[in-house]
């Protein structure tokens, strides 16, 4: 699945609850901009590669990741549970 970058970033404050706030930069930019998206299907294609986890599940443990850091949990614990997750997933 392809995704723009807006998605991506409106994804991700809907699952932090609406923070960190974002605002789009209307200045010039390159033609490009709005089109730039997050896609592994040449990955998927070229190397036989597959996500573990969909885009939106990884979108989810980022943020938990940075919850977790804010409340100044043990990290080392968190991504030690994350990768023992993401190993099961497959």
């Amino acid at each position: 699945d392809a995704r723009t970058v807006s998605w991506i970033v409106e994804r991700r404050g809907a699952l932090w609850g609406g923070e960190p706030r974002w605002e789009l930069d209307e200045s010039a930019s390159p033609a490009e901009a709005r089109h730039l998206a997050l896609d592994s299907s040449a990955a998927e294609r070229d190397l036989t590669w597959h996500a573990g986890w969909d885009l939106d599940e990884a979108l989810r443990k980022v943020v938990e990741w940075y919850q977790a850091q804010r409340r100044n949990e043990d990290m080392r614990g968190v991504s030690m549970a994350q990768i023992e997750q993401f190993e099961r997933s497959f």
